[in-house]
């Protein structure tokens, strides 16, 4: 169990799903454990004295010169100072200093400007000087200022980093003289965890970490002991420019704080055309943005400007096109931007129509299920596309036969499919046999993959099907239903659990104020919210009008814990305070990252963000 680890949810990662019995232990007060554990305040230097800092780094940086004698510019009380200088998007010098004696922003500021005059694209001529001042006017500035080291407890690396405020604090180890440190925007912009920001510290300060078991888990309690080691976490201040000549910003966590105030239909439909825009982006490449590739593209990597896998799966794809359909259906959307979405999902059907194999919609449960879906909630296509997706069309045809053969009223759900992909078939199903006669899938049939579902998962595992099983019970068991509906007690005990989970005011503090709305699935030491809240998302809001759920006396209360869920989402998408640290802004942007600290961009989390905030956009229509 989760509660059991002791390696912290941002150094795992997030390669399962594993929500559900967990749930029902998280409680208020764990929340709060994790926000004493993670943001009791190590001071970090004042924010004026680093504008005063950064001020001084600019106009050296913009002359191309910075002094040769120190100058104390430093923040009282910093102990160091990390200077990033960037230009379009890629690091070209980065210094770091931590000799705390006034001047170690001047020194990182000309190790950074010495590291970009060797890196810089400038012919070794006469004209060079001249050139690298012209440089300078195109690079941006960063820069961090550190606070006091904190000694890190734990008998073991992964332990010692369980503790530390992803992005917000950094990192130090030193032996004996040797002093090295790794900065929370460093981390941010090269997506690495404090663990390994903690392993990396120890090795450069000349730990000799190699002849031990390579991990989190190595032994740092054996390197104390017999080499003096000691680890730190410290508080930054953190400034950078979005972009050259722009005033620099003020960073939380590598971006800026989303107030709950800036939440409204017209924000998050906002919010919703970029992430629409983001998935579309997914079509081209590179240099050739203005010729479609024939397979969408996978999980984008700001920070290297690459996909990684390079094609989506079948089932990305045909959840992007689902996605795209119901952006081009949601109330207030632009006119030009619905016919363009619903355009897109198309073209991404017409080529999982033609693809074979592997890549072929009916390869899995869970790609039959995501394309059959799209395929029907896009509807008729008229002149929006070529090619041959259709209901008539042999894809169609051997999807919907992977997705009988998935469950059957004799024998239930095939063992092989794991229960998410049986959520997102029971939805296909329910889709099919509701909206697509041809396809030949009987009502009887689709109510029973639904209620078998309902049946055989235990009440606390329930949310990790959504937002598959309820949308499914929604299309077979309409309001008409009424409350008794098979799948209605479900949705209200799940609800009161996801909520149970949900970080107040009270929880995040002025320590962790970004995460305020996130959904802790996980009793994990130091649990942190990621993007898997976007999924009973979608579901709960566009419930928000249907009685059955939300009597008119709870709409209030429920819309209030929605809100504040999307103010969260809002949070995870890449606006232009994070772009300092990303390379090309056309394909980061508007994109939902897999948490605050986690800056990938995946198919899945910018999909299910976009049907969760289509969702509310329905609601505040009054669908």
């Amino acid at each position: 169990m989760a509660g059991r680890e002791r390696t912290a949810p941002w150094i795992r990662g997030n390669a399962a799903w594993l929500l559900g019995i967990v749930l029902l232990a998280m409680t208020s007060a764990n929340a709060a454990r994790a926000r004493e554990a993670e943001g009791a305040s190590r001071a970090a230097p004042d924010p004026r004295a680093t504008m005063a800092a950064y001020r001084a780094v600019d106009g050296w940086v913009r002359g191309w010169s910075v002094p040769e004698a120190a100058q104390r510019v430093d923040p009282e009380g910093a102990l160091g100072a990390c200077v990033t200088l960037r230009l379009s998007g890629v690091v070209v010098g980065r210094g770091v200093d931590l000799a705390g004696d006034g001047a170690t922003v001047w020194r990182a500021a000309r190790l950074a400007a010495l590291q970009a005059a060797e890196r810089a694209p400038v012919d070794r001529d006469a004209l060079r000087e001249e050139r690298l001042r012209d440089l300078g006017a195109r690079v941006t500035v960063d820069i961090q200022t550190a606070g006091a080291l904190t000694p890190l407890p734990g008998e073991t690396f992964g332990e010692a980093a369980s503790v530390i405020n992803p992005g917000v604090e950094g990192v130090a180890a030193r032996l004996g003289d040797r002093l090295r440190a790794v900065f929370p925007g460093t981390m941010l912009s090269s997506n690495t965890t404090p663990g390994q920001a903690l392993l990396a510290a120890t090795a450069e300060a000349g730990a000799g970490i190699e002849g031990l078991r390579v991990g989190v888990g190595l032994e740092l309690a054996e390197l104390a002991r017999e080499r003096g080691l000691i680890v730190y976490r410290f508080a930054v201040t953190h400034l950078a420019q979005p972009a050259p000549g722009q005033e620099p910003t003020f960073l939380f966590r590598g971006g800026r704080v989303v107030a709950a105030t800036e939440v409204s239909a017209a924000s998050l439909g906002r919010a919703a055309a970029a992430m629409a825009i983001h998935l579309m982006s997914r079509r081209t490449l590179g240099a050739e943005r203005q010729t479609r590739v024939r397979a969408m593209l996978g999980d984008y990597e700001p920070w290297s400007g690459r996909y990684e896998p390079l094609l989506a799966t079948p089932a990305q794809q045909g959840l992007a096109a689902l996605a795209l359909s119901r952006f081009a259906g949601a109330a207030g959307v632009d006119a030009k931007d619905a016919a363009a979405a619903r355009r897109a999902a198309w073209v991404i059907l017409d080529d999982l129509a033609k693809a074979e194999g592997e890549r072929a919609p009916s390869a899995d449960t869970g790609a039959a299920a995501t394309y059959i879906a799209a395929l029907i909630s896009v509807g008729d296509r008229g002149e929006t596309a070529e090619g041959g997706a259709s209901i008539e069309h042999p894809s169609a045809r051997a999807a919907t036969e992977r997705l009988r053969a998935a469950h059957s009223k004799e024998s239930g759900w095939n063992e092989r499919v794991r229960p998410a992909a049986r959520a997102v078939a029971a939805y296909a199903l329910a889709q099919a046999a509701l909206g697509a006669p041809g396809l030949g899938v009987p009502r009887e049939e689709a109510e029973e993959a639904a209620r078998s579902l309902l049946r055989e998962t235990n009440p606390g595992e329930v949310v990790a099907l959504l937002p598959w099983l309820g949308w499914a019970g929604d299309a077979l068991w309409p309001a008409a239903a009424g409350p008794e509906a098979p799948h209605i007690g479900a949705m209200l005990d799940t609800r009161s659990l996801l909520w149970r989970g949900q970080l107040g005011p009270e929880d995040v503090g002025v320590d962790l104020p970004d995460l305020l709305g996130g959904v802790v699935f996980t009793v994990a030491r130091t649990p942190l919210p990621t993007w898997q809240v976007c999924r009973p998302l979608a579901y709960y809001a566009g419930t928000l009008t249907d009685a059955r759920l939300t009597p008119a006396g709870e709409r209030a209360k429920e819309t209030s814990r929605v809100l504040g869920a999307l103010r969260f989402v809002m949070q995870l998408q890449v606006d232009d305070a994070a772009m300092h640290m990303f390379r090309d802004r056309d394909l980061a942007f508007g994109g939902v990252r897999e948490a605050l600290w986690n800056q990938k961009l995946t198919v899945d989390s910018t999909a299910m963000a976009l049907l969760a905030v289509c969702g509310a956009l329905d609601a505040a229509g009054g669908r």
